[in-house]
């Protein structure tokens, strides 16, 4: 996906919400800010990382909603105002109480092997 002969780029690839997209047009739910923070998307549902920008979250704005993660140092809400209390519930549930990285990384280490128990009960 490109910028049309204008120069003028599909609505969801404007703005903010573009440094999410490879020039190619592929969708990376990470963005690197230096070594010890990262903004992510926030997924819809589950702990993992969004598989496309569908599965994102959006705010007030119609913007993705995404999260500055700095390791030991916690996480973050980016631009806050565009979260409405629903969505600010979805970020205690990704980052539990203490708004922690490892605490949405250990939830989805068990989403997925309890996910694999499943699969493999099933398989038997």
């Amino acid at each position: 996906m490109a910028a049309d002969a204008n120069g003028r780029w599909p609505h969801r690839l404007c703005g903010i919400d573009r440094k999410f997209y490879t020039s190619d047009g592929s969708f990376t739910p990470v963005h690197f800010i230096n070594e010890v923070c990262v903004e992510v998307c926030v997924p819809i549902c589950g702990f993992g990382r969004p598989q496309t920008d569908v599965d994102v979250l959006v705010g007030r704005d119609g913007c993705f909603l995404t999260v500055l993660e700095m390791g030991p140092a916690g996480a973050l809400k980016k631009n806050a105002q565009n979260w409405d209390s629903q969505n600010w519930q979805r970020f205690r549930e990704l980052y539990g109480p203490l708004s922690s990285p490892k605490y949405r990384y250990d939830m989805w280490l068990a989403e997925k092997a309890h996910f694999q128990s499943e699969s493999a009960k099933n398989e038997s």
